[in-house]
């Protein structure tokens, strides 16, 4: 999701922003739950980190609409580069030890 997130740094996702908001919550509920990311799957610097970006995603929501129609205006809200910028930290941290298992390529292991 992270990658995902940072991938539309400048464009929209194909699905759509209020699908990717909708992706983002179906693994990162608001409000996030202490221990969603528990150790050792996640170090306890990626879980604050997701944490962050979490936040950033909600200060986002607050920002939008219900449902964004101008997807290339909400682009450009201070609160979306907010959650990119976030998401860059996150995932340079989490890349620091490689993906997750489930995210390697078949055969490159």
């Amino acid at each position: 999701m992270l990658d995902w997130l940072i991938e539309c740094e400048t464009r929209f996702p194909d699905i759509g922003m209020n699908a990717l908001v909708n992706f983002w919550e179906d693994f990162v509920p608001s409000p996030l739950p202490e221990n969603h990311f528990p150790e050792p799957v996640f170090t306890r610097i990626e879980e604050k980190l997701i944490r962050d970006v979490s936040v950033a995603m909600d200060v986002f929501c607050d920002a939008t609409p219900g449902s964004m129609g101008n997807e290339t205006a909400v682009l450009g809200l201070r609160q979306w580069a907010a959650v990119v910028a976030t998401a860059k930290i996150a995932y340079a941290e989490m890349m620091k030890r490689g993906p997750m298992p489930e995210e390697e390529e078949p055969g490159l292991q």
